[in-house]
């Protein structure tokens, strides 16, 4: 005896629930990462602002006279600063804890002056969290 086959049309109940599953796994996985980038962005935006501070300050001890700069042996300055950014519409304030050391250079301590600037946020000062963190040094040469 012969039997026909009655082929149905549509997709049975496993498939369905199968193909969910995925779809769902999907869009938890895409909903769990956009934070992280969005996390990493404002990252990156602290790091160029503390990086511009730093070098702010950099350039600003560099045009200090020697007598300024040798006035005590080592020289330590903190300062908090707090920069407002505004990135599409969207404000945004950010502070940070700028951290000034002014110290003989070992090689040739009367001629050489290191300037260090470390520039913080966060709160990761005094902590010291060297996650965020940027830091710069120059020699400043006595000039004759």
């Amino acid at each position: 005896m012969l039997r026909k086959t009655v082929r149905s049309h549509g997709f049975s109940l496993l498939e369905v629930l199968v193909s969910l599953f995925i779809l769902i796994f999907c869009i938890l996985l895409v909903l769990e990462i956009f934070p992280l980038s969005v996390k990493a962005a404002n990252r990156g935006r602290k790091i160029i602002l503390a990086t511009q501070l730093a070098k702010k300050e950099i350039e600003f001890a560099k045009h200090l006279k020697w007598d300024d700069l040798t006035s005590a042996n080592i020289y330590l300055q903190t300062r908090q600063t707090r920069l407002t950014t505004r990135i599409n519409g969207i404000e945004s304030i950010n502070e940070f804890t700028t951290v000034y050391t002014v110290a003989p250079f070992e090689e040739d301590p009367d001629n050489i002056k290191l300037i260090k600037v470390a520039v913080y946020w966060d709160g990761a000062y005094p902590s010291g969290n060297v996650n965020n963190k940027v830091d710069m040094e120059v020699m400043v040469a006595r000039e004759d």
